[in-house]
């Protein structure tokens, strides 16, 4: 009986002990590129229909029209929610798990702007997602878990930034957590909303009765965010962009024109370049014949420009290029070009197609 009991308090103490590690979030701030219909770094784009889904903010240009500035850092994120239940959600892995039985708190900034416009489906007309709702913390053993409904903030109304707190005691042994937001309790879901997140705590470890926390913030220090990994996954992006485009890149025999599908590409590979305003491009046109590599260059040149790509940002040559060496380089043999993607006075940046496919 004495060895269950020590067995016990033994048990006790361990879990005591694990529970009061703060548990860090990966990206908390929810840097990355501001750009619609996409995770940021560190995030997974748990979206429960293939039209809703998250955003990295602010664009006031575009069409959705949300200005708010961040709280912390360059960005935050934007999760709709459709009348027809369809949500945005991100979601990530815990360095820790969540134990069951113990309780914790989750701090973030959170507000509401007067314009969230999404796109409707099937006529792609613009239409304000502006009504004030919930946010849930879901969480469970895998990427974009739902098992367990953790807990959910107050409706949030605000067109400000305000710091709320969840408080929650998981069920069960909890891996990944996911944030998604949902309608309000005592009005009917036919309407469609929005929340603005930013400025994540780490999970912190708390008394369940008191709510008093059972580690110190104080020594806490939240592992710095490498604002490298951004330019990493858009390079990745770029170079998964160009395996397709260059299947279609081809001039028409003899010519220096290419076909409308070719220049849809190249139309992509434009938008792409106006996203993220430090890459540049170079592109080689191979010179069988150097009158007409001239004409190419030309051509492409002019193409690009008009999708809003400026000049000082792509150099278009009809010559040979030399050795790729370890170079961001993509080679597209239909139309006897490589292409070059880098930073603007940074170091190239190179990655393997390999490890740019571990990185999605």
């Amino acid at each position: 009986m004495l060895r269950v009991l020590l067995s016990l308090v033994l048990a006790g103490i361990w879990l005591s002990g694990q529970a009061q590690h703060i548990i860090p979030l990966d990206n908390p701030s929810l840097e990355d590129f501001p750009r619609a219909n996409t995770a940021p770094v560190g995030w997974h784009d748990c979206r429960t229909s293939g039209y809703t889904a998250p955003s990295v903010l602010p664009l006031p240009r575009s069409v959705m029209r949300v200005k708010l500035a961040p709280e912390d850092g360059q960005s935050y994120v934007g999760l709709p929610l459709r009348k027809n239940g369809t949500a945005a959600a991100i979601g990530q892995r815990l360095p820790r798990p969540l134990l069951p039985g113990q309780c914790y708190a989750l701090s973030m900034s959170l507000a509401r702007s007067p314009r969230y416009n999404l796109v409707l489906p099937h006529n792609y007309t613009p239409v304000n997602h502006a009504d004030p709702v919930v946010l849930t913390l879901l969480g469970g053993r895998d990427s974009c878990a739902r098992a367990q409904l953790l807990g959910e903030t107050p409706v949030v109304p605000q067109p400000h930034w305000r710091r709320f707190r969840i408080y929650f005691q998981p069920q069960d042994t909890v891996t990944h957590i996911t944030l998604q937001p949902w309608f309000m309790v005592h009005r009917e879901k036919d309407y469609g909303g929005h929340v603005l997140i930013d400025n994540l705590g780490p999970i912190v470890p708390v008394d369940c009765h008191t709510r008093e926390p059972l580690a110190d913030r104080d020594t806490f220090l939240a592992p710095r965010f490498d604002y490298n990994r951004i330019y990493e996954r858009h390079v990745a992006e770029v170079r998964l962009m160009l395996d397709q485009i260059c299947r279609v890149l081809l001039f028409e025999p003899g010519s220096a024109w290419m076909k409308s599908v070719a220049n849809r590409a190249l139309y992509i590979l434009g938008l792409q370049l106006r996203k993220y305003q430090d890459l540049q491009v170079v592109i080689y046109v191979k010179p069988y014949d150097e009158r007409m590599a001239r004409f190419r260059a030309r051509y492409l040149r002019h193409q690009l420009y008009k999708t809003g790509v400026r000049l000082h940002r792509m150099q278009i040559r009809a010559e040979a290029p030399g050795p790729p060496g370890e170079q961001p380089w993509y080679e597209c043999e239909n139309a006897q070009l490589r292409i070059y993607i880098f930073r603007k006075g940074k170091k190239k940046l190179w990655m393997p197609p390999e490890e740019a496919r571990r990185l999605f």
